[in-house]
């Protein structure tokens, strides 16, 4: 009571598959959530409803919620398992034509990000860990791809209709946050980078530098020095893409906040580069147009 704003981990998503990554801070996009945050009961479809689904749906939970009163570890692998389930369904719920209407129009508003984003995980749902993907599918641009994203569009679907649900149910918790009184409301998390091997990684690889990971350079903390495993930006890149990658996560971001937190944000003006196969205190910092990324992030 009182409190005017609450700061919660990245929600960033992590890859469908098993094991999902447990640190919030090395998710395969910034600009997509995690459905495992997702509250099945909190959809609209799920009034609707047969008792039989309810029911399964129900089942699914009761090893998920003892879970909860368990003191060891988030076991992210099970609940994603159970709740997936229950969530496809919901998926399998037929839409009015106005959700229908509002599905369509957050699948137009998120556009190419959107697509790209939700194909990567059906390939992974199709094709496992991507390290192992062949040359063809590792390029986001190839005919290969193109042709699996029709031949996996029920799966492609599913993944977009998940990340409108958590856009719904994120506008909806900022939306009681401030009701309560908060003046802020919530305030989200932006994680300093993204997996090498992630949907990020893999649609925006003209922006981002290969062969290269971002970390911190020797200090009295740690003489070798931090490899973090996440590509930069590339500055030339970027600029030259008229920074609307960059735009496009914040504009995700912020669209459900009260406030943004920029984790390492010293990443805005400056970044240590170190090179693939070399040590972390090898490494040198490689600057950015931090009055355009702050510019685009204050405007935003």
């Amino acid at each position: 009571e009182g409190a005017d704003f609450v700061l919660v981990n990245p929600l960033h998503a992590a890859s469908p598959a098993p094991p999902m990554e447990p640190s919030p801070y090395l998710p395969v996009t910034r600009r997509f959530a995690n459905p495992v945050y997702l509250r099945v009961e909190a959809i609209e479809e799920y009034a609707g409803l047969s008792m039989d689904d309810r029911a399964r749906i129900e089942a699914l939970s009761i090893p998920v919620r003892a879970l909860s009163t368990s003191p060891d570890l988030i076991d992210r692998d099970v609940i994603w398992s159970a709740k997936s389930q229950a969530l496809r369904i919901v998926f399998k719920a037929p839409l009015t034509p106005g959700r229908q209407a509002l599905l369509d129009a957050y699948i137009e508003r998120e556009g190419q990000g959107l697509t790209d984003f939700a194909t990567w995980c059906a390939l992974v749902d199709e094709h496992g860990d991507p390290e192992t993907w062949s040359a063809a599918l590792r390029d986001a641009g190839s005919a290969l791809v193109a042709a699996e994203r029709e031949r996996l569009a029920d799966s492609v679907r599913w993944h977009a209709w998940l990340q409108w649900q958590l856009d719904e149910q994120l506008t909806h918790a900022q939306q009681a946050a401030v009701d309560s009184g908060m003046r802020s409301g919530i305030v989200h998390d932006l994680a300093v980078g993204v997996h090498p091997h992630g949907s990020d990684a893999w649609a925006l690889r003209d922006v981002l530098a290969h062969g290269i990971s971002v970390g911190a350079p020797p200090d009295m903390y740690n003489q070798l020095g931090q490899n973090w495993s996440q590509p930069p930006w590339r500055p030339d890149a970027l600029a030259e893409a008229g920074f609307l990658p960059y735009r496009d996560m914040l504009r995700t971001i912020l669209r459900h906040a009260g406030g943004i937190r920029v984790d390492h944000v010293l990443g805005l003006f400056r970044l240590w580069w170190i090179p693939e196969g070399m040590p972390a205190y090898s490494g040198t910092f490689v600057t950015s147009d931090h009055e355009a990324l702050i510019g685009i992030l204050a405007l935003e």
